[in-house]
C-alpha cells in the first residue's frame, strides 16, 4: 500500500485554485488529522438535529470516511470509536 500524505494547501484566488504549501506522510500528523476529520464530520451530523434525511446523509458520509481512513491511517485498536449511536 502506498503511503498517503498530508498536504498544506493555501488559495490562490488570482488563479482559482489552490498551492501547496508542505507536505507529510508522518503517522503523527496523519494520525491527528484523522481525528479532526472525523470530529468535523461527527459534528456536522449533530447540526443537522431533526433533519432526518440530512442526518442520515451524513452518518452515510461519516461512515464512508470512516472506512477510508481505516485503510489509509489504521487504528493500534480494532474497533471505531467514532460510531454514531
Amino acid at each position: 500500500m502506498d503511503t498517503a500524505i498530508l498536504v498544506l494547501q493555501y488559495p490562490d484566488p488570482r488563479r482559482k485554485r489552490t498551492v501547496a504549501l508542505a507536505a507529510t506522510s508522518d503517522r503523527e500528523a496523519l494520525k491527528a488529522f484523522k481525528r479532526a476529520a472525523l470530529t468535523d464530520a461527527k459534528l456536522a451530523c449533530i447540526k443537522w438535529g431533526t433533519d432526518i434525511l440530512l442526518q442520515r446523509h451524513g452518518e452515510s458520509e461519516l461512515q464512508r470516511l470512516e472506512e477510508l481512513f481505516k485503510h489509509l491511517v489504521p487504528d493500534d485498536e480494532e474497533e471505531s470509536i467514532w460510531q454514531i449511536e
